[in-house]
């Protein structure tokens, strides 16, 4: 019987359950159709040895590709190269400021990345203070965040591969790293421009 290789590499648009639902429908179908066994039969189906020997599906570790998991993370600027790195007397009220990082990485650059159940995302300092938007603005009218305790969310939208938007829940606004004039981190409304693009390094 010849062998069918199905390579499912990614659904860039699926949810992992309906990317789990679609292989496993293209699974059967092609196992029906190259192995002789009626399509809409109830009773002739074969048992998971025969579609096996039929169809080999191999989908690769790519799932969820358009979503951030949950992990320890170090979070740097795709403009700047500068990191998300609050210092060990960082406390509430602190504005979020990016710095530059050489070989060796502090333990507080390791920033853990959460979300629950409706898609939303905390990002917490080894110190258990979220960032967070501030509200309020600095000295040169720039909207700026800071770390908060409690469970501050965000969404966090992909902006191209392997790069992410930091966004407001419900508000058209994306973090920024204000590279112009100090390293500190601001909100814009231009979610395409290069400082509000972000790299999430696994550092767990």
């Amino acid at each position: 019987m010849e062998r069918w290789k199905l390579e499912i590499s990614s659904f860039m648009q699926c949810s992992k359950v309906l990317e789990l639902s679609l292989a496993w429908n293209i699974y059967f179908h092609h196992s029906y159709r190259h192995s002789g066994y009626p399509e809409s039969s109830d009773t002739a189906r074969p048992d998971i040895g025969q579609l096996h020997k039929t169809c080999v599906v191999r989908i690769s570790p790519t799932f969820n590709i358009m979503s951030v998991t949950p992990g320890i993370y170090l979070i740097r600027n795709r403009k700047t190269g500068y990191y998300i790195v609050p210092n060990n007397e960082t406390s509430s009220g602190d504005a979020v400021t990016t710095i530059k990082i050489g070989d060796q990485v502090p333990k507080e650059a390791k920033l853990t990345v959460s979300v629950d159940q409706t898609g939303a995302y905390t990002i917490k300092s080894d110190s258990n203070l979220s960032v967070a938007d501030s509200g309020k603005t600095d000295s040169n009218g720039k909207r700026y965040l800071e770390w908060q305790e409690g469970d501050y969310k965000w969404s966090l939208k992909a902006a191209s591969t392997g790069l992410w938007n930091i966004k407001l829940v419900n508000d058209p606004k994306f973090a920024a790293d204000n590279f112009t004039i100090a390293r500190n981190v601001i909100l814009v409304e231009n979610g395409g421009a290069s400082e509000t693009r972000w790299e999430f390094v696994n550092s767990g």
